[in-house]
């Protein structure tokens, strides 16, 4: 039950999103900041605000590859929609790659999934789309490719 007990006071003492924290800077310094602060500074390379929690520079746009399921209309106009609403909101940070948007020099499934893997090894990390009934196998393997290049990975569920 003190475990328990513990585990909650932890739980609760955690600062919610928004709240003013303080962290120290690395290399043990005394110094601390204001990760508030650090998340507003400007990028200098491209004039763009870091994104929540990144504390240095990083290099914009990232291309994400977005693995989903292509069996449908529905499906292909989810992912684009999906895709649209993660570049706007992002303000131009993630550049999505659609694999239905590529272009095909044929219908053969190895020359598809060669290129989807070229994709995948080409990009900075892969989202993959699993909300429906049934996973999709090339997903999956576009996901285990990635994991294998040591690509972050984000699944939406």
């Amino acid at each position: 039950m003190a475990s328990v007990n513990s585990n909650i006071s932890e739980y609760q003492s955690t600062p919610q999103p928004g709240e003013n924290r303080k962290v120290e800077e690395p290399r043990g310094e005394k110094s601390q900041m204001d990760v508030n602060e650090a998340e507003n500074k400007l990028d200098t390379k491209t004039g763009t605000q870091n994104p929540v929690g990144c504390l240095k520079t990083c290099d914009y746009p990232k291309t994400v590859y977005f693995a989903a399921a292509l069996f449908s209309y529905q499906e292909l106009a989810g992912n684009i929609l999906l895709g649209e609403a993660i570049e706007r909101v992002s303000h131009g940070r993630y550049k999505i790659i659609l694999p239905q948007n590529g272009e095909q020099d044929s219908n053969r499934g190895k020359d598809i999934r060669d290129d989807d893997l070229a994709s995948v090894a080409k990009c900075d990390m892969i989202l993959l789309n699993y909300d429906g009934t049934e996973i999709c196998a090339g997903c999956v393997v576009e996901q285990q490719f990635a994991r294998d290049l040591d690509k972050p990975a984000v699944v939406v569920r």
